[in-house]
């Protein structure tokens, strides 16, 4: 409205001074004015225009804004939340948990190392893995991390680690390398006494088929949900079966047991796995080259 006010109040000056400026010889004058005051009016409503527009631009620029600090400040809280969540598991879990660098230099680890090991953090932050692993795995270690370090995963990878007090643990790893940090995040559990207890089954296990090789007695089992049959090592030789060959079928089984001998065999078998009756008997078996040999039976189920 102002625009269109002011357009007709220069016309109007325009038109009053026109024959005076026409008589006086400023006709060229006057009307150059008035182009100018055209423009002037023709610029000044371009300018409101493009204020106004800038404005509703700045403003819907301001919404967005404050739109994106708030998505800012979630994504930051759910952030801290989710850095929290996983501290509380870091120092809940009863495995040792460490973040180290390729070379070996620890970075961070949980209280496990203090349960397992016997460090404190401040015991173990800034110093090689490396120097506590025993000597004799330390190459293969660095193969490990090596390989870890070409973007490999590794897992139930094996070594031992000195405890505090002199002695060494076996720990079992699984290990992940995150390039964008230059570390690798690694876990383990204590295994030795798994290690320890297998070793002394195959102490025991080895002496018990040397007893029996001695004193000729030997061990088989049936799993009726499985149908699995075991013998053990004196088994085969007692009853004169090469071992390569496994455990004969049942129709196998009844050709290698002399005929007279094969029913009751059976019954006092099936008597054992229907009723649990032990058994006591002295079967028949022919031998490969068809000799029979008397072999002392007795179990139970």
């Amino acid at each position: 409205m102002m625009c269109k006010k002011l357009a007709v109040s220069l016309l109007c000056f325009s038109s009053a001074y026109a024959d005076i400026g026409y008589e006086a010889g400023y006709a060229p004058y006057f009307l150059a004015l008035f182009c100018l005051g055209v423009l002037i009016i023709i610029f000044y409503g371009w300018n409101v225009r493009l204020r106004k527009k800038i404005q509703q631009q700045t403003e819907i620029l301001n919404r967005r804004n404050l739109h994106l600090e708030e998505e800012v400040k979630e994504a930051l809280h759910a952030k801290e939340k989710m850095e929290e969540a996983g501290n509380q598991l870091f120092h809940l879990s009863l495995h040792l948990l460490l973040i180290a660098g390729f070379d070996g230099k620890i970075h961070r680890v949980n209280p496990g190392w203090k349960e397992v090991l016997g460090y404190d953090e401040k015991d173990l932050v800034g110093v090689s893995f490396f120097d506590m692993i025993h000597p004799d795995d330390v190459q293969r270690t660095a193969q490990e991390a090596k390989q870890i370090g070409q973007g490999q995963q590794t897992h139930y990878f094996q070594n031992r680690y000195r405890h505090k007090d002199g002695s060494y643990r076996v720990l079992e790893w699984s290990a992940i390398d995150v390039p964008s940090q230059n570390v690798l995040y690694a876990i383990a559990r204590d295994v030795t006494k798994y290690i320890e207890s297998q070793q002394a089954l195959e102490i025991a296990n080895t002496k018990l088929r040397s007893a029996q090789h001695i004193s000729r007695v030997g061990y088989w089992s049936y799993v009726p949900q499985s149908g699995e049959v075991m013998w053990s090592d004196e088994v085969f030789t007692l009853m004169d079966r090469d071992k390569a060959l496994g455990v004969p079928s049942l129709e196998e089984q009844k050709a290698m047991v002399y005929e007279e001998d094969w029913e009751r065999y059976a019954f006092v078998i099936n008597e054992a796995l229907t009723h649990g009756t032990p058994y006591n008997e002295i079967i028949r078996f022919y031998t490969k080259e068809k000799t029979l040999r008397y072999i002392y039976n007795c179990g139970y189920a």
